[in-house]
């Protein structure tokens, strides 16, 4: 697999209009809170910005804006990966304007670099990816998949970790079908998640989660005394099995920068670039 190489720098680094619309469509296959896709982006003279777009908060869901930051930074990782396959070297400062906390990243083209067989083959997965709410199948995931999952989900302030010791599987299950249950019972948030489900306003755009994604549930939820066995579904041929069993959850962890850098590094805001992505 080749790696990237560099090519000369050219005298004025500017990303064009149509490099970023294309850069963007990959981004928006990032996976968002509920599909929500809380972010939005401006091109101008200092670079691409990409902004938190409030409205899109979930107020009941995510009161404290934790996941949207969760969502920008999933958009924002396949915004950089985006325009590396273009052959940009990309700089980019976290959280550049103390000023204006929803300004999430600032992206500045700096040089040129030939994008190596790595990058292209990454955004192809980024186009190909799905959000996947079927019953996961009962087959057991190997360890070597497992280390592979490990390896590839790791990274600088991430960590993947899979609950296989015993009874892991079964307190996971618990406190998920628990706070389900919580969920459900909030009239607020029960609402709120209508809205970016059923509201034919949402609806006919690439926004929220179609109807007929989300699975039936059945009114007998799982109990620590009664777990039912989910069922195969003979039907599906996933491209990857990242959850079949006990044994193949994975809980990722992170941790999000907290300091901003200092200076807006000359960022002027312009009009907006904006897109929108399938669930």
């Amino acid at each position: 697999m080749a790696n990237d190489s560099p090519i000369a720098p050219s005298s004025v680094e500017v990303l064009e209009r149509r490099g970023v619309e294309q850069a963007l469509e990959v981004a928006v296959r990032a996976p968002s809170i509920h599909n929500t896709q809380p972010w939005r982006w401006e091109l101008g003279p200092g670079g691409l910005a990409l902004l938190a777009d409030r409205d899109r908060q979930l107020g009941v869901g995510d009161p404290d804006g934790h996941s949207l930051l969760v969502s920008c930074g999933a958009a924002l990782a396949l915004t950089e990966l985006a325009l590396r396959a273009q052959g940009w070297l990309i700089q980019t400062a976290r959280l550049p304007d103390p000023a204006n906390p929803d300004v999430l990243a600032l992206l500045r083209p700096v040089g040129r670099r030939e994008p190596g067989d790595e990058v292209h083959a990454r955004v192809q997965a980024a186009r190909r990816r799905r959000s996947d709410r079927l019953p996961f199948s009962t087959q057991q995931v190997s360890d070597e998949t497992l280390e592979a999952l490990r390896a590839a989900g790791s990274g600088p302030h991430v960590n993947v970790h899979f609950p296989i010791q015993a009874g892991q599987g079964i307190d996971l299950a618990v406190a998920v079908s628990w706070a389900d249950r919580v969920e459900r019972d909030d009239r607020a948030y029960a609402d709120e998640m209508h809205r970016w489900i059923g509201d034919p306003n949402v609806r006919h755009t690439s926004d929220g989660v179609p109807i007929d994604a989300v699975p039936h549930v059945s009114p007998g939820h799982l109990s620590q005394a009664n777990l039912p066995e989910a069922s195969p579904e003979p039907s599906r041929r996933p491209s990857l099995l990242l959850v079949a069993s006990a044994a193949g959850v994975a809980l990722v962890g992170g941790v999000l920068p907290t300091t901003p850098l200092a200076g807006a590094l000359g960022f002027t805001p312009a009009a907006p670039v904006s897109s929108s992505s399938s669930a």
